[in-house]
């Protein structure tokens, strides 16, 4: 009797570990695996960039073993005034004419993102760091506005060729208000990995292929910290 009693016992435990076992391999149960990453590029025509996302989702995917999706909402030559005001899109964007911030909220809704990745500034060659830190953070406030739980990360970014403002000081403002998490020093891989610009042009703001994909490790850097806490 006693003998089947611990016949019994065994027999449940293993069972029970291998239903374990099995839901970790089909995703379910006690086993489950964590929620997919949503990464959500924003800013500036540098943010308007597949192999950037592209390379940063399967640097994540590759580090967590977690699924992980990946969208921008990103509009060219755009200044953070304009995002704070509302601006209808200009006609090169996306969809003309739609006011900017509504288009990114209801990309945040859409994607339901643990991260917004932001890369702008090169729109703000004389707004001052307060003026900066004013505007993002009415975009900010959009995200939050339509989905509460996600995470803005600001690249240092502030590229301009007369530039006089200082926009890397407003994103700088963000972080320590704590309304930021701090993301990679893109203005660092400028002028090494910038594109050459056309004869009589000044310098040009965009990467080069190789340039997009060093931003990508370092977003990936940059976000390795906050990976296992989401």
């Amino acid at each position: 009797m006693v003998r089947m009693r611990i016949y019994l016992l065994v027999s449940l435990a293993l069972l029970t570990t291998g239903c374990r076992s099995l839901n970790r391999m089909l995703g379910v149960g006690d086993g489950s695996k964590a929620e997919p990453i949503h990464i959500l590029g924003a800013g500036q025509s540098n943010a308007n960039n597949t192999v950037i996302w592209s390379r940063l989702a399967a640097r994540i995917e590759t580090y967590t073993g977690r699924d992980v999706t990946w969208n921008y909402a990103a509009v060219s030559n755009t200044s953070s005034q304009q995002w704070a005001a509302n601006i209808p899109m200009p006609y090169w964007g996306i969809h003309p004419g739609q006011p900017i911030l509504d288009y990114f909220a209801l990309k945040v809704q859409a994607t339901k993102p643990t991260f917004v990745c932001w890369m702008q500034g090169e729109g703000d060659a004389d707004t001052t760091a307060p003026e900066y830190a004013s505007n993002i953070g009415v975009v900010i406030r959009a995200m939050h506005a339509s989905y509460p739980t996600a995470t803005f990360v600001t690249a240092l970014e502030s590229f301009h060729p007369e530039h006089q403002g200082d926009p890397r000081g407003g994103q700088m403002l963000l972080v320590k208000e704590h309304q930021a998490l701090l993301g990679p020093d893109v203005d660092s891989f400028r002028p090494h990995y910038s594109e050459p610009s056309a004869p009589g042009d000044g310098p040009n703001p965009h990467f080069t292929e190789e340039g997009k994909e060093k931003i990508a490790d370092a977003w990936f850097e940059a976000l390795k910290p906050y990976l296992s806490k989401v």
